[in-house]
């Protein structure tokens, strides 16, 4: 396999992993894909995913980065079944990728100067 078909294969969209099926490490449905939470403010170039948002039944939860072993175009599967039920809360600092690209006036506490221009949407976010 070529290089830039091994990239290609690897790299996914924002708007393509939203609504995705969420599975344990048997391969049995958790939850589905509601957002990627990223930090927005940082030290990096570019802004590091901290994690997803998960529907887990009628919850949101959060899903560290940590607990992903491996992200496809039509899956995210956990290392282990150890889930936080909690409702999602968001941190200072952190931001819901599609919401914010979508509707940024819903994230107020971003200045003006930080907020995406109307040409980028999730289908331009490569993950």
């Amino acid at each position: 396999m070529t290089t830039t078909r091994a990239v290609r294969q690897a790299i996914v969209s924002l708007a393509g992993l939203l609504g995705e099926r969420v599975l344990n490490q048997s391969g049995e449905e958790v939850g589905r894909v509601v957002d990627v939470v990223a930090r927005l403010y940082g030290e990096e170039r570019y802004p590091p995913v901290t994690g997803l948002v998960v529907r887990i039944g009628r919850r949101r939860a959060f899903l560290h980065a940590t607990a992903i072993a491996a992200v496809t175009h039509r899956t995210v599967t956990l290392h282990n079944a150890r889930l936080d039920l909690r409702e999602f809360t968001r941190r200072p600092g952190e931001v819901l990728l599609a919401r914010w690209l979508c509707q940024p006036e819903l994230a107020p506490e971003f200045s003006s100067d930080s907020a995406p221009s109307r040409a980028v949407g999730p289908s331009s976010v490569l993950l």
